[in-house]
């Protein structure tokens, strides 16, 4: 759905007055304030959780021979919207080589066990094939030893939420679940009304529908191996 199609359904959901909107342009004071709630919800929602599938995307790079530091958007310029990375892989190959001499580099380290392993003594120089990774309290992505060729680095990232302000917008949130964003907003348009009953509807209505949401988007969890 569209900006204007959740401003509109909120109109429904609520008893709204008036007839359907057909723009969201010079709007009633009403409308506006509806429009900021679904706005406002909708962006609260995206940061709910900062892994939602919905905010994660593939990024791919090169390396520089001889440099160790990586900065997202600076660097790393097909990154958009950037909020964080995906830690739990990352792979590269030799990019003369291609993709048949992809390895994984498994897990970034904590930063600080990275530090103090290969930006120390003569390991600090050293160039060959990364074998390790970490992020930066900069959100740089850093690599050991340092590169002496040209990689291709294969990762994932997480965006920032992205705020509608169009009529034509759309939420980054799958459209199946885009009600969850209505009933969000009902909650907040229920106490301007002192309307206490669409304030439970929108609540109940909310509870579930982020929970699917939840369940369809987040991170499978998984049952730990057996003890050894």
């Amino acid at each position: 759905m569209t900006l204007l199609d959740l401003v509109n359904r909120l109109r429904i959901e609520s008893g709204a007055s008036g007839g359907t909107l057909t723009t969201l342009a010079s709007p009633t004071k009403e409308v506006e304030r509806m429009t900021n709630w679904i706005i406002q919800s909708d962006l609260e929602i995206q940061e709910l959780h900062h892994d939602w599938n919905f905010l994660r995307a593939e990024i791919e790079f090169d390396t520089v021979a001889g440099d160790w530091s990586y900065t997202p958007v600076t660097d790393i310029t097909a990154i958009t919207k950037f909020a964080q990375w995906k830690t739990d892989e990352l792979r590269v190959y030799l990019k003369s080589a291609g993709y048949g001499s992809e390895t994984r580099l498994g897990a970034a380290l904590a930063y600080d066990a990275f530090r103090d392993y290969w930006r120390f003594n003569m390991r600090r120089s050293t160039q060959s094939r990364p074998v390790s990774w970490a992020v930066a309290p900069d959100h740089s992505l850093v690599l050991g030893p340092v590169p002496n060729d040209v990689y291709t680095v294969v990762g994932e990232y997480f965006k920032e939420p992205t705020m509608m302000s169009a009529d034509t917008d759309t939420s980054a949130i799958p459209s199946r679940y885009q009600m969850v964003i209505v009933y969000r907003a009902m909650m907040k348009y229920a106490p301007y009304e002192a309307a206490g009953e669409i304030y439970q509807a929108g609540k109940d209505e909310y509870r579930k529908m982020l929970d699917a949401l939840e369940i369809n988007q987040l991170p499978k969890m998984q049952l730990a191996g057996a003890l050894v």
